[in-house]
């Protein structure tokens, strides 16, 4: 299994990263959906009483960790892999960085998601596709204080109901767009539902979709 681990870092490394994105606006959401979707499988999984844990835990982003915690012991582990990161500059590697832990947790997924051990999960969506996006378009996802996560010092505890739709597309042209638009003021300035789903539109009328 590592050699199929390394495949998908090989992979993930061919993706075009932005260095340093001076606006997070994006990140935000595409954290705020992260933890929406995590939320919904911490509930099937039937651990909700460990939510909390999400804020505080590298292992509690891994679903593999959570669900079938035995495969892990086929690839390398979170500490050598974070070990083989140290001077990686595109990921934040101090000691509340959690860019190694969740590209970690996306790796793992990748690898083993087709396990049996996930069959009962398959029409849960893959939490993933949102959070790596934080990574690959230059922001970066720390702990923050008092329980809160940061996207580059933007702490994520506001607006966190998760019947909310956060983001209608992960597509990255949108994501460009909501960055290019939306007038910030320190953590002031994300937009709400309403404000995300108008600018859906004003992005759809614009590009003809």
């Amino acid at each position: 299994m590592q050699e199929i681990f390394n495949k998908k870092f090989d992979v993930f490394n061919s993706f075009v990263f932005k260095s340093e994105n001076a606006n997070n606006t994006a990140g935000v959401l595409l954290f705020k959906e992260y933890l929406k979707i995590m939320n919904k499988w911490y509930a099937n999984i039937d651990i909700i009483e460990k939510w909390g844990t999400i804020f505080r835990t590298d292992t509690s982003h891994n679903l593999v960790y959570l669900i079938a915690p035995q495969l892990l012991e086929s690839v390398i582990s979170l500490e050598d892999f974070k070990k083989n990161l140290i001077v990686d500059k595109r990921f934040d590697t101090s000691r509340k960085g959690l860019d190694v832990p969740i590209l970690y947790a996306y790796l793992c997924w990748e690898v083993f998601k087709n396990d049996p051990s996930f069959n009962h999960f398959i029409n849960l969506p893959n939490p993933y596709e949102p959070v790596i996006k934080i990574l690959t378009r230059g922001n970066h996802i720390v702990r923050g204080e008092m329980a809160t996560i940061e996207i580059d010092v933007t702490p994520i505890f506001k607006d966190l109901d998760f019947s909310k739709i956060f983001l209608p597309s992960c597509d990255d042209l949108f994501l460009n767009y909501i960055d290019e638009v939306c007038q910030r003021s320190g953590s002031r300035g994300i937009p709400n539902q309403e404000k995300t789903s108008q600018l859906w539109e004003e992005f759809k009328n614009q590009n003809h979709n």
